[in-house]
């Protein structure tokens, strides 16, 4: 979660191929979620998935599913990739990727990211960690590869790039491995005002 960067579908529609608009982390307040479905709802060229492991946020997005070709998934991505998409018949022409919680330096004793690390460990059993976010948007990443468009852009929220560093963030290691299999970097990623951006690429058509 952070600035709200999913309007950046806007600046590509006209390039994109019908096919799925596919989040990875439901809204938990920022807005993507009804973003994309009231995106999706009056148009026949793109259908809206979006997949969260936490029932009690989906359950109550499933009304979004009567408005339009919409369909929400109460899984976690990594099971999203292994288990839906191999059997589906989905092209995924848009990807937005905002799951698993990072955490910056400067929040871990925010009572906001105490409470997250309390809900991952007690309700998903998993650890609320920089590492484990990393390797979920990686694997996630990977799994996506086969089935997109030949331009398919995806978006990663909550990641920028540190000279000293590298890449940061939720993209930290999906970035370079996206880079490495011939994707490319939409023009400079935006920065909000609260320190979060987002980096999204394009899928190279020989790519």
């Amino acid at each position: 979660m952070g600035a709200c960067t999913f309007d950046l579908i806007h600046d590509y529609a006209l390039e994109l191929e019908p096919g799925v608009i596919l989040e990875i982390g439901s809204t938990r307040g920022e807005g993507s979620t009804y973003f994309f479905a009231g995106y999706t709802a009056n148009q026949s060229k793109f259908k809206f998935l979006t997949v969260d492991r936490n029932p009690e946020l989906t359950r109550h997005l499933t009304k979004l599913e009567r408005i339009g070709d919409i369909k929400v998934f109460t899984m976690t991505g990594e099971d999203f990739v292994d288990k839906v998409l191999p059997s589906a018949n989905y092209k995924l022409s848009y990807v937005y990727l905002d799951g698993f919680d990072i955490i910056r330096e400067y929040q871990e004793l925010d009572p906001f990211i105490v409470n997250q690390k309390e809900q991952y460990q007690q309700q998903f059993k998993v650890e609320l960690c920089n590492k484990n976010s990393w390797e979920s948007h990686l694997y996630i990443t990977k799994g996506l590869l086969d089935y997109t468009t030949k331009n398919c852009i995806i978006h990663i929220d909550d990641t920028w790039y540190d000279e000293a560093l590298g890449w940061q963030g939720k993209g930290a290691t999906a970035v370079p491995f996206l880079l490495q299999e011939n994707w490319q970097l939409l023009p400079e990623p935006e920065i909000s005002f609260f320190g979060t951006g987002y980096v999204a690429l394009k899928k190279l058509e020989n790519g």
